[in-house]
């Protein structure tokens, strides 16, 4: 059975293939202005996503395929991990990066934290930026029982609105923007939400705000989506080069999330191994 889907995008998935093989064609249609909960709630599911240009009927041949591994695959879960025993240390001492303040009503100053390798890495990135041009550090380790709230709420609110989708199904919609808490790389310290910002601190045009739902987004928290400006498209080549070059990886569904040393980024890179797995901030 195949269905079709006008909304902000054309979207054609074969749903006779098995959920975790769908293949999706999208393209811009004269309606970005609409939510694309659907479609974007479809690739929750995919391994493939097949970005095309041309009207369904014409050849395929041309297609790029990009793959989304979401958090939720079981191919992440199954990376070991070889803990390292590397410190957390507080990016808010001794350390050339801006930090923002919306999370510094976190008493314990947990937000603050990342492993000494993933530190490292963001120094030398934002040493890789233009001048003018700063990294701005939002969030870094996530304690698991708050990682565990966060998945649990999205996944309500996400079941509220669609009663119909079965437990994975809603499990992976929910990965696209919160990581399942047993292998979540905020809380082990791996990862950090970080954008752009001017000298004075001033963020720069990123496309959305720093953690926009795909649902509020239109799927433009996407790191590839194309309905943003060429401004923040700039930005983002930008970040990512910056951050890629450094070692660190982005999670493609949120264009601010970037990590090192985790499963996600053994997954990506190719590494034997995970170094660091989820702890208690001492």
């Amino acid at each position: 059975m195949r269905h079709r889907r006008e909304t902000g995008y054309a979207l054609e998935a074969d749903f006779s293939q098995p959920c975790e093989r769908f293949q999706l064609s999208w393209r811009t249609c004269c309606c970005p202005s609409q939510a694309l909960t659907d479609c974007w709630a479809v690739d929750s599911l995919l391994q493939h996503v097949i970005e095309d240009g041309q009207d369904d009927t014409e050849p395929r041949d041309d297609r790029v395929t990009t793959e989304i591994v979401l958090m939720s695959d079981p191919k992440v879960a199954a990376v070991s991990v070889q803990e390292c025993g590397e410190r957390l240390v507080d990016v808010r001492r001794d350390s050339l990066l801006l930090v923002d303040e919306r999370k510094w009503q976190d008493s314990a100053g947990a937000f603050a934290h990342l492993r000494e390798g993933v530190l490292d890495r963001l120094l030398k990135a934002q040493a890789q930026l233009p001048q003018g041009m700063r990294l701005l550090f939002v969030e870094g380790y996530r304690p698991p029982s708050l990682q565990c709230r966060y998945f649990d709420e999205y996944a309500a609110r996400l079941r509220a609105d669609h009663p119909e989708w079965a437990a994975e199904h809603v499990r992976a919609a929910a990965s696209r923007y919160v990581s399942p808490p047993e292998i979540a790389p905020h809380s082990a310290g791996a990862a950090v939400d970080v954008t752009l910002a001017d000298d004075g601190g001033r963020e720069l045009d990123m496309g959305t705000r720093m953690n926009a739902t795909p649902e509020e987004s239109a799927g433009a928290c996407y790191m590839q989506a194309d309905n943003i400006s060429d401004k923040a498209r700039s930005h983002r080549g930008i970040l990512s080069t910056a951050l890629t070059t450094a070692g660190l990886v982005n999670y493609p569904t949120e264009w601010w999330h970037w990590s090192y040393g985790d499963r996600y980024w053994a997954l990506q890179t190719g590494a034997a191994v995970a170094l660091y797995g989820p702890g208690e901030l001492d």
